[in-house]
């Protein structure tokens, strides 16, 4: 009895301590669960403070600065300067292409007063390297400027550059007579056209005082009939000029201007002489070249001529084509009428095939 009394107690002992440790347990598995909860909550919402504190510094940081802040700064700075600053530098360059015409001239002085009145038309022609020529202007009106530098490309050998000014304020109704005087201007090394003192000034250089007269006329005409032009053009030493010429010829070697046997076909040989010739005769101003074809006695004296003739104008179509102007050339063919050497021997005979260049002032 007593044993059965025990073990009741013990029994009920055991569910009891049962009880306490599921309870205990209970209550550890809600604590588990509401931290989780509570991680969970916490775990979700730190993603979205960590994106919300990275993305500035990628979008401000790194992507603003450099499509917006660096690009705008630099394009503003540097490319679009204020427009006072591009002006200065404008009248800059202006400035020191009249300092180079009036070196051209000898006096940068005075050729630099035909553009220092404002509001008067000026202009400005130069021959420079190769046959190119260039031109400074002070015109009224941007088709005033086209005209003009259509007019130059018309009229010279060579490319036109330009420096040129647009200015409403500015009467250039004389420039369609001076497009039209262009023709006659193929003998100038620089030239200026331009109002000083009131008065309309010709300033330049030329190869003749017939050249003088001729262009003079042909501005004068251009003006208004009421308007005086002083005609100060400068008459540069026609044996200067040709003197000038004739040594770059001459330091040529003339003696490899060659042909194919029996023909006018200039060989490589010869092409190679006649290119360094068209650098020497872009440049030449107010001379008139000739090319002399002669041959050697071998064959009819007729065929012979027939052949001198051909070979010379072979020579003209090709300084021609390299850039020489064609007006100051001509070609006569001598045949076998002017020997150097004996044609009684093969030496002889080739030193009589020859091209020579006779320069003569205008």
């Amino acid at each position: 009895m007593t044993i059965e009394v025990a073990d009741r107690r013990r029994r009920r002992g055991g569910v009891l301590l049962v009880l306490i440790l599921a309870v205990i347990a209970a209550w550890l598995v809600y604590l588990w669960l509401d931290g989780i909860g509570g991680g969970a909550d916490v775990d979700a919402d730190a993603p979205t403070s960590t994106t919300v504190a990275t993305q500035p510094s990628t979008t401000t940081t790194t992507v603003a600065p450099m499509t917006t802040t660096t690009t705008v700064a630099a394009t503003t700075t540097t490319t679009a300067p204020p427009e006072t600053e591009l002006d200065a530098a404008i009248a800059e360059i202006r400035s020191m292409e009249i300092e180079r015409f009036g070196t051209r001239f000898g006096e940068p002085d005075r050729f630099a007063a035909l553009f220092a009145t404002p509001g008067e038309p000026a202009l400005g022609l130069s021959r420079i390297d190769n046959g190119n020529v260039l031109l400074l202007a002070r015109l009224a009106a941007q088709g005033d400027l086209d005209r003009l530098g259509a007019s130059c490309r018309d009229s010279f050998v060579g490319e036109c550059g330009s420096a040129f000014e647009a200015n409403a304020e500015t009467d250039a109704s004389w420039l369609d007579g001076v497009l039209a005087s262009f023709g006659e201007l193929g003998d100038v090394r620089v030239l200026g056209i331009g109002v000083v003192g009131g008065e309309y000034t010709l300033l330049g250089q030329v190869a003749s005082e017939g050249a003088k007269e001729r262009i003079g006329s042909a501005v004068a005409g251009a003006i208004a009939p009421d308007l005086t032009l002083v005609n100060d053009l400068e008459v540069v030493d026609e044996g200067v000029i040709t003197d000038a010429t004739e040594r770059g010829l001459e330091d040529l070697d003339l003696a490899g201007i060659t042909f194919e046997s029996g023909s006018a076909d200039i060989t490589a040989e010869g092409q190679a002489i006649l290119d360094e010739a068209v650098s020497v005769l872009t440049n030449a101003i107010g001379v008139t070249v000739e090319v002399g074809g002669h041959t050697d006695s071998a064959g009819g004296a007729a065929s012979n001529q027939r052949l001198s003739q051909a070979r010379a104008e072979a020579v003209v179509a090709y300084l021609a084509d390299g850039g020489v102007d064609e007006t100051i050339l001509t070609a006569v063919g001598y045949g076998e009428q002017q020997p150097i050497a004996d044609n009684a021997t093969p030496e002889g005979r080739e030193q009589n095939r020859r091209i020579e260049f006779t320069v003569s002032a205008k």
